[in-house]
């Protein structure tokens, strides 16, 4: 640790990450390449979410109007039917 005998000897310090002789780091334990993985995962999913969110939403209305077009088209075949139900019941 070098450092400069500025304000309380703390001014420019510089810490290194020691280890014991021999051993290897591999690059998934280095905290680096933790935050370079962490950065593009985020970036990945902030540039995925819009085009996720626009196909869940477009689904989601895709299905209420055509559950709203049978709903409406059941109401008209069962108005049709009681309409002509009623028209036949007066001429018998």
């Amino acid at each position: 640790m070098a450092q400069d005998t500025g304000v309380g000897g703390w001014g420019n310090a510089w810490f290194r990450v020691r280890r014991a002789a021999g051993v290897g780091v591999t690059s998934a334990a280095d905290p680096q390449s933790r935050f370079v993985i962490g950065l593009i995962v985020f970036v990945v999913v902030a540039l995925a979410y819009p085009w996720y969110s626009y196909w869940v939403q477009s689904r989601l209305f895709t299905n209420d109007v055509e559950s709203g077009m049978r709903r409406s088209h059941e109401l008209a075949s069962a108005q049709g039917s009681g309409t002509f139900a009623r028209r036949t019941r007066g001429l018998g």
